[in-house]
């Protein structure tokens, strides 16, 4: 399956989120009067990463509540349109739709949703408390008014271009870029105090609302002497409007040095980092602060929240920009690192690295037996019997393995045992000699030992798995190859082989690699019939059992498709024989 592309991973979220709001916002007319009625009025788009943050922190906490709410989301898209006849129909639009409904708190999220409210709510939501988040040049609520909180955006500059001038510490001169929205405006006067109690030398240069070529021309000869903090991006003087990063991927491409932020959802678009504040935080607090109002708690009426704040470096920049890691904020939080195999599946390969230290214990143990016998019986035919003592268990342990594996993800009784058995009939009948055929029905039971790192919730899950999901199962045949890349013993160097190839097609849209026809060993060709055959053949947690007449349509459809043709051939020419293995292996 083709990989998820970011952007529409986000309209996955996005459309998403909008089919909740839409149940949300309909369920109020069979809510019961005893549910708490709430608004949530944001500023702009769901669309912008801020928003969708913010959202989601006033979720989490209504979805955390023993007692049922019902939420009304709206979202006035003010980045985009922002004039007094489109706000005035805004209020037209709310007063009508919610004239019927007796709100019992409005939390509203950045500045032009509380300018709204404030504008607005006594003619729409007369009495109606509010909680204000997401402020910018906030100050405590005045006196007599709904709102009863204001929590306020406050991005700490003074503490990002504290960190800057200590990553580089010959600056001398800083360049502060800024859009023309009045948001920005509080911002750049926040930026000005906080230099004012700057205790390094630095002379700033504000960008204010320029538009983006220009500014590119004026710092792309930026030198070692120079720093560039950047502030949230979206318009233009001369109304030229950004859509969310694109200002800053823009600058950070040509950028000489780099550029330093202080919000997450400029993260990610080539900015270094910072002393970054989030949206989620400032959403869970408005929601537990309206939540602790309506059940008759006393609540703060102004919130200066720190926990918001997190000193956070993108890995990938550090590195282009040569920045020595070691000079970074102790407890920073390095973002787009490069994980090694180890580190990302850790969590799951610590029981599979248990299991296999157990089983090379008992191979240890047994080798030392074998040597003491050895010692005491050194004949020529004892020794042709110890070494196949040795052979068998290895086959053994390798199929005591696949069995672990099999009762992990759930699959039918001796799954791994059939598997064998029929992929040393399917290499019988294709003329393979008996070292090939024990080699291959030793080797075949480790194809899925890649499963072990695959979390149990994804692979027991009673259901169809979504796009992400499968691309983690998929991932079990490099799983499987990792795992037993260390042996160059001849049955594990097999085994690791199928494991890896099992999932090839013979028309070369399989995967990992795409391998076409011969290209695939034919060990893996014929494991991967008699595994298919298998289950297909058998009850899962998502499916019934197929009956054999439809199990031999499917696998005759699938020549020179998913199965090598001569293979199939063999498969349903012997199919009575094969169907008698099942008989005799089944449990």
């Amino acid at each position: 399956m083709d990989d998820i592309h970011p952007v529409h991973g986000r309209a996955l979220v996005t459309w998403s989120l909008v089919a909740m709001i839409i149940l949300l916002q309909s369920f109020p007319a069979f809510a019961s009067d005893e549910f708490d009625q709430i608004l949530v009025l944001h500023s702009y788009s769901i669309d912008y990463s801020w928003t969708e943050d913010m959202n989601n922190g006033i979720l989490e906490v209504f979805e955390r509540l023993s007692t049922p709410q019902s939420l009304h989301i709206e979202f006035m898209d003010t980045k985009r349109f922002n004039t007094p006849r489109y706000l005035e129909n805004l209020s037209l639009l709310y007063a009508d739709k919610y004239s019927d409904i007796r709100l019992d708190g409005i939390i509203a999220v950045d500045n032009n949703a509380l300018d709204f409210v404030l504008a607005h709510g006594d003619r729409i939501f007369p009495g109606v408390p509010i909680v204000a988040t997401g402020i910018n040049g906030a100050s405590p609520p005045m006196p007599g008014s709904n709102v009863i909180c204001i929590v306020a955006e406050e991005a700490n500059h003074l503490e990002t271009i504290r960190q800057a001038l200590f990553l580089t510490p010959d600056a001398t001169h800083l360049y502060v870029i800024a859009d023309a929205t009045p948001t920005d405006a509080f911002l750049v006067e926040e930026v000005k105090r906080a230099m004012a109690l700057l205790e390094h030398r630095i002379t700033p240069t504000y960008l204010i609302g320029m538009d983006v070529e220009e500014i590119e021309l004026l710092i792309s000869d930026l030198g070692e002497d120079d720093l560039v903090y950047m502030l949230p991006f979206f318009l233009t003087s001369d109304e030229t409007r950004y859509i969310e990063g694109q200002a800053e991927k823009s600058l950070t491409e040509i950028s000489p040095v780099p550029i330093f932020a202080s919000w997450d959802f400029q993260l990610n678009n080539g900015v270094v980092g910072g002393n970054i504040i989030s949206a989620r935080p400032l959403g869970r607090i408005a929601a537990d602060t309206l939540v602790r109002f309506i059940e008759g708690e006393s609540v703060q009426s102004f919130v200066v929240d720190v926990s918001s704040h997190e000193k956070i470096y993108d890995h990938e920049v550090v590195e282009r920009y040569s920045i020595d890691l070691r000079r970074l904020p102790d407890d920073t939080r390095l973002i787009n690192r490069p994980e090694t195999f180890w580190m990302r599946y850790a969590s799951v390969l610590a029981p599979a690295l248990a299991m296999i230290v157990v089983l090379s214990l008992l191979v240890a143990l047994l080798f030392m037996n074998l040597s003491k016998v050895r010692a005491v019986n050194r004949t020529n035919q004892r020794n042709m019997i110890l070494d196949r003592e040795i052979i068998e268990t290895q086959k053994e342990l390798v199929s005591t393995l696949g069995e672990v594996i099999e009762v992990r993800s759930q699959e039918t009784g001796n799954h791994v045992q059939r598997v064998a058995k029929v992929s040393r009939l399917l290499g019988e009948k294709a003329g393979m000699d008996e070292q090939t055929l024990d080699l291959l029905e030793a080797s075949s039971p480790l194809h899925d030992v890649g499963k072990i790192g695959i979390p149990e919730s994804v692979l027991n899950k009673p259901g169809p798995l979504t796009p992400d999901e499968f691309e983690r199962v998929k991932m079990h045949t490099e799983i499987g190859r990792d795992i037993l890349a260390g042996s160059q013993r001849e049955l594990l160097k097999m085994s690791r082989e199928i494991a890896y190839q099992h999932h090839e097609r013979w028309d070369g849209t399989g995967y990992p690699r795409g391998l076409k026809e011969e290209q695939t060993l034919i060990f893996a060709r014929i494991t991967a019939i008699a595994d298919v055959y298998d289950a297909i053949s058998s009850e899962r947690v998502y499916k019934e059992a197929w009956p054999p007449e439809k199990v031999l349509d499917y696998i005759r459809s699938q020549r020179g498709g998913a199965f090598d043709p001569e293979l199939v051939d063999i498969f349903v020419e012997n199919f009575a024989e094969i169907e008698a293995i099942r008989k005799k292996w089944h449990q």
